[in-house]
């Protein structure tokens, strides 16, 4: 893998690392805030809730007590006048029951007697101060009291206001507002959410109220949330995100007494978190894509300058000097790259010529070492060769020595035998001129003798000379075979100097064979100044 590749997908693993990390970052961050945010509503949702209940009790506290400051109503309660405030007050609740959903209005005598219930006037006279502490607490401290109680009647929003005469507590008026499944109805109807309300029982819990039929808490959610922490859970129900929470609700006093469960439907957040992981998506999609022009646009503009340097320097390596270089002017690192590539090149160009000229150079010298040894052992192999015929010519000139002096000997023989004979001759010619002056008589009758005596006589001069001739030649053969004889012996002294010049250069040569060189340390060839190493027996004339 090349350099380019390993940085575009180092560059793209980081980047997508990054990415990733960044997205499941920003993944999470949203999933918190949209948890988050679905939270807040579901409490806003309670808050909203709470605040219903908060503003029914204002209402049903107003209620009371605008009855309560109604002209006559006091004294007719301090009378005992239960008729005459029975006529006046129930039509009044029969009116408001609808519009308001008011399930309750009575007057109490204190500490908490009924005195009128105008929603049921035939019963009066029971006490009630074991059940209705709201009742108990306003006569007590005769202050106005509100807030969720339940009652014999059930769980309800009361509003609890003193009664005064003249100044004079008398008792209390209440008004009680529905708190059972019509309150939640019409929650939802206002709100787009179901709501409920969960109270403890000897079962554990049940659904006081709700405007859905099954709670979606466990019991210990629900034991979790009345005991102060709210529960917020989510679920999904035919493909719907639904965001459940329960919380403590508190009744007059401040005390928790049941938990208000809180459906609320959850698909625009899911939407919401579909819409981020999908922008996540895109996003690390966008960062991939992008990174990898970002890489393909570094590599070109990074490292293919870079992999043109290196094909250089792989071609500087072959020894491939007609390399053009690119980039040497810029002035960044694949600048200062370059401009080292062109020094490397000369250099190694540099070095390249010296090393073919010192290989050519050695080559020479191993070429003329080569030759000089051949030479040296061709010029020995002749010194032997030339030694050897030396002898063998010392040899044939000894044999050729001794018929010299056998012929000189013979020679001389012969010489003295020709002189012996020349001397007869001229013995010969003197006693032919006597015989020829004796027969001067006789000339005419031997004239013919005189003539073939001339003719003799001609003849012997002839031989004589041929034979003088002969003898010179003779005596000069003689002559030579002496010097033949002398240059024989200055002959057998040089063959002797030559074996032993054989001698030593063959014992020389085989040295120079094991140590692997020519025979130069040894001596040979003599140096011309040097005194030769063997003395002959014989001395050159």
């Amino acid at each position: 893998m090349g350099i380019a590749a390993r940085f575009g997908l180092a560059l793209v693993g980081v980047s997508l690392a990054s990415a990733l990390v960044i997205g499941f970052a920003v993944n999470g961050y949203f999933t918190s805030m949209i948890a988050q945010a679905e939270k807040v509503e579901l409490r806003g949702r309670f808050d909203q809730l709470v605040e219903t209940i908060d503003a029914s009790s204002r209402q049903a506290e107003a209620m009371a007590s605008l009855v309560a400051a109604l002209p006559g109503v006091p004294e007719l309660v301090q009378s005992g006048e239960r008729d005459r405030l029975a006529a006046q007050m129930t039509p009044v609740f029969k009116q408001l029951t609808q519009p308001y959903a008011v399930e309750q209005f009575q007057f109490h005598l204190p500490p908490a007697t009924s005195f009128l219930r105008a929603h049921q006037p035939a019963k009066f006279g029971d006490d009630l101060s074991k059940i209705r502490e709201t009742v108990v607490r306003t006569n007590a401290g005769q202050k106005p009291t509100r807030g969720l109680e339940i009652g014999r009647a059930g769980l309800g929003v009361r509003g609890v206001v003193p009664l005064f005469a003249a100044q004079t507590h008398v008792g209390s008026v209440e008004f009680g507002l529905s708190f059972g499944k019509p309150f939640f109805d019409a929650f939802k109807a206002a709100h787009k959410l179901e709501a409920g309300l969960l109270i403890p029982d000897e079962n554990g819990f049940k659904l006081f109220a709700a405007s859905f039929e099954t709670s979606r808490l466990s019991t210990d959610e629900i034991r979790q949330a009345l005991a102060g922490t709210p529960v917020v859970r989510t679920f999904t129900d035919d493909g719907q995100r639904i965001a459940v929470l329960g919380q403590a609700v508190l009744d007059y006093s401040g005390k928790p007494f049941g938990i208000i469960e809180i459906a609320m439907d959850g698909q625009a957040y899911a939407d919401q978190l579909t819409e981020v992981h999908r922008t996540i998506a895109i996003l690390v999609i966008g960062t991939l894509l992008v990174t990898i022009v970002v890489s393909v646009l570094l590599a070109r503009t990074i490292t293919g300058p870079i992999r043109q340097l290196t094909a250089a320097m792989d071609r500087i390596s072959r020894q491939d000097f007609n390399v053009e270089l690119t980039g040497t002017d810029r002035a960044d690192e694949i600048g200062h790259m370059a401009r080292a590539v062109v020094v490397v090149r000369d250099e190694a160009q540099k070095l390249a010529w010296m090393e073919a000229e010192q290989k050519r150079l050695v080559e020479g010298m191993q070429a003329s070492q080569d030759t000089l040894h051949k030479s040296m052992r061709s010029q020995l192999e002749g010194v032997v060769e030339a030694a050897i015929q030396s002898n063998e010519a010392g040899v044939v000139l000894a044999k050729m020595m001794g018929d010299v002096r056998k012929a000189a000997q013979e020679s001389q023989a012969i010489a003295a035998a020709i002189e012996e004979m020349v001397a007869s001759v001229n013995t010969i010619a003197q006693n032919s001129e006597v015989a020829a002056s004796e027969a001067g008589d006789a000339e005419a009758a031997a004239r013919n003798g005189v003539r073939d005596a001339g003719i003799a006589r001609h003849a012997t001069e002839a031989l004589t000379g041929a034979v003088e001739d002969v003898g010179g030649k003779i005596r000069n053969l003689a002559s030579a075979s002496q010097q033949i004889g002398a240059m024989v012996d200055q002959i057998e002294a040089i063959a002797t100097q030559t074996n032993l010049l054989a001698l030593n250069a063959t014992i020389e040569a085989a040295r120079a064979g094991e140590a692997g060189s020519p025979p130069r340390s040894r001596g040979w060839p003599p140096r011309p100044d040097a005194p030769p190493r063997i003395s002959a027996t014989a001395s050159p004339p």
